[in-house]
């Protein structure tokens, strides 16, 4: 079993979005190793929809990226960049698929 998250210090629970519930929220709230009801392996499946929704990220990032630009150059590499971040979250996934850990 995964242990829960540290508590974090009053100066970071600005960063986050719904601080209420940094202290005490566990991210792991489904059981990602259960088969689905039509047998489908839990990982197989979970990993599979994240993926399908890779494009979706991407260009959420890149227009996040493009909207928050403070130069030409944070605005031109923003694609880029966003595409930098589609290829390392595949490669998360792909580890995440082929490990035997939980």
């Amino acid at each position: 079993a995964m242990a829960p998250p540290p508590l974090l210090p009053a100066r970071m629970k600005a960063r986050y979005a719904l601080p209420q519930l940094a202290e005490g929220y566990v991210p792991y709230t489904f059981d990602y190793e259960e088969a689905l009801p039509d047998g489908t392996p839990g990982r197989k499946a979970w990993v599979g929809i994240f993926r399908k929704a890779i494009p979706q990220f991407k260009r959420r990032a890149e227009l996040q990226m493009l909207e928050d630009a403070m130069t030409d150059l944070d605005a031109e590499t923003a694609g880029e960049r966003a595409k930098r971040f589609a290829d390392e979250y595949t490669k998360v996934l792909d580890a995440f698929e082929h490990s035997e850990d939980t």
